[in-house]
Order: structure tokens, then C-alpha cells, then sequence
């Protein structure tokens, strides 16, 4: 089984109260109740009698991405009329997802979250 997805890196207590902040509004961008823990993800998967075979640090290769996402969020939250036409033409859904794309870049940067594909191979059970 193949897995590609974001986590959190670090604990939120460990990180400051702004970037928690971040991190909840990239939540709710993504329409999700919250991102997991690498760890916790990765214990839990192993636990379901999942081996894990290996796992992939895509973090660097989905930046260009990214912060071309980051650039047309920028747009969109500093010219009040292209905001305004966009919010006319596109569903709320979609322009939730501004806020992940003008966010997610510096979480990436800063070590707070990562994007990870991840190999299991079931175990046999007896």
C-alpha cells in the first residue's frame, strides 16, 4: 500500500501560538479536522499489521508547487477587487483552499509539516 499525504512534524505545543494558528487555518482550508502526526500516522499504520518498507521525504519537491499556489493566494488577498470577482465565480470551497496555498509554503519551510509518501507491505497473519 502506497500512501502520499501531509503531517505535522513537530508537537503543536512546541511550536509558537502564531503558527498553531497557521496550522488551523490550513485545517480548515483543506477541509479537515486535522492533520495527523508522521509519527502517530506511521504507529498506527504498523499496528494494523502493516510493515512499513519505506518512507519518502517529498517536502523540497512539492515546494515549487506550492508557492506558486502561495503567489495566486497573495493576489487574491491583497487586491480587494480580484477577490471580490473570484468570490462571485468560484464556490466557497475552493476559496477556503486560498488559505492552504498562502500558508502551507512557510510550515513546509519552518519543519512544522511534511509531505510524505509512505510504503506498507501487509503482513501475513497466521
Amino acid at each position: 500500500m502506497i500512501v502520499f499525504d501531509g503531517y505535522y512534524l513537530k508537537n503543536k505545543e512546541k511550536i509558537t501560538e502564531i503558527e498553531q494558528q497557521c496550522c488551523t487555518l490550513v485545517e480548515k482550508g483543506m477541509s479537515v479536522d486535522k492533520f495527523h502526526k508522521k509519527q502517530n500516522f506511521e504507529n498506527l499504520a504498523q499496528k494494523s499489521s502493516l510493515k512499513l518498507i519505506e518512507v519518502i521525504d517529498l517536502s523540497e519537491n512539492i515546494l515549487p508547487s506550492l508557492l506558486r499556489f502561495e503567489k495566486l493566494a497573495k493576489i487574491y488577498f491583497e487586491h480587494h477587487i480580484v477577490s471580490k470577482f473570484v468570490n462571485f465565480l468560484l464556490p466557497e470551497m475552493f476559496i477556503r483552499n486560498s488559505l492552504a496555498g498562502y500558508l502551507m509554503p512557510e510550515l513546509i519551510k519552518a519543519g512544522i509539516a511534511g509531505y510524505y509518501c509512505h510504503i506498507f507491505k501487509k503482513i501475513k497473519t497466521p
